[in-house]
């Protein structure tokens, strides 16, 4: 069996013969009818329209993050006689 199933990789192949942006196809779980060995391939899909809002979400807490120690860090260094 070639690296991707047969049906898959004949469609990228395809998409990306004729230019088309195929990054788009991939904004939302693929269609199963559409590239049925897909999931074969891909056991655990994620759209990414979601890896985009979990990486918005990690940056916001990985700021309130910082932004908390260093407001611990400049209050100890403001209470020391």
């Amino acid at each position: 069996m070639p690296l991707l199933g047969s049906h898959l990789q004949y469609s990228l192949a395809n998409e990306i013969h004729s230019g088309r942006d195929i990054s788009k196809d991939f904004q939302r779980i693929v269609n199963r009818r559409v590239l049925p060995d897909y999931f074969d391939i891909i056991k655990e899909p994620v759209a990414l329209s979601t890896l985009r809002v979990s990486l918005l979400v990690l940056r916001i807490l990985a700021g309130l993050e910082i932004n908390w120690w260093s407001s611990k860090k400049s209050a100890r260094s403001n209470t020391r006689p």
